[in-house]
């Protein structure tokens, strides 16, 4: 499977797997990266974007407690706001280190937070660094009633990617190398002993003057 069908599979699955925690019985607190995937080649280094970590279902919410890990040589966080403000957030620890690629938050609400609808925890900035992928795993989730205990939820993650297609090799850069690569596979398709479907950038299951001319246009990107 090629990186842009593998992107495509990978958000389409998050977008599922959203769509099936939504079904759930309201009663079920779950937190949640919103929205579940990133996916696009615009998403250029330099570039910025947001994600939230959103909670939805909740009685008595005193403190929460969250780390999640994200590739830093692929994106990096530059910023992050702690919410529902209405619910006077305070104590307040959060921060996030790129080399290793970790985002913590530990806030305690004056008002416990109570909430059938959805809750923004925490809104987070990213900037795109580099071509690839990323996951936004929420690997450790604690929230706390006004009494100390645990209040049980579900957590998912969510998915970052920004591959370029026309870089076939994916050394960063469209170049020769990757025109040589989809040069040898010309004139291949599924079962071809030359088959290269990373060449079939336009996903017809043949290599053709269509892809060399569309990797030889995006000649020079990253």
């Amino acid at each position: 499977m090629d990186r842009a069908s593998r992107c495509l599979v990978i958000a389409t699955i998050f977008a599922l797997l959203s769509f099936v925690y939504i079904g759930y019985a309201t009663n079920i607190t779950r937190v949640y990266v919103d929205p579940p995937s990133i996916v696009g080649y615009s998403y250029s280094p330099g570039t910025v974007f947001t994600i939230n970590v959103s909670l939805n279902s909740i009685v008595d919410l005193r403190n929460c407690q969250l780390n999640m890990t994200y590739d830093g040589r692929v994106i990096g966080c530059f910023g992050m706001l702690i919410g529902p403000s209405e619910n006077e957030p305070f104590g307040i620890n959060f921060g996030w280190d790129d080399e290793l690629g970790e985002i913590w938050i530990n806030v305690t609400y004056r008002v416990p937070v109570t909430s059938e609808n959805q809750i923004t925890l925490s809104t987070i900035f990213f900037f795109v660094k580099a071509r690839g992928e990323s996951p936004l795993d929420i690997y450790s989730c604690s929230l706390l009633d006004s009494l100390g205990n645990s209040i049980s939820c579900e957590v998912s993650d969510g998915y970052f990617c920004n591959f370029n297609p026309y870089d076939i090799n994916n050394d960063g850069v469209v170049d020769m190398l990757d025109i040589s690569i989809a040069a040898y596979a010309f004139g291949s398709y599924p079962g071809h002993p030359r088959w290269n479907p990373l060449a079939d950038v336009n996903h017809d299951n043949y290599v053709d003057m269509v892809d060399l001319s569309l990797i030889a246009r995006h000649f020079g990107e990253l």
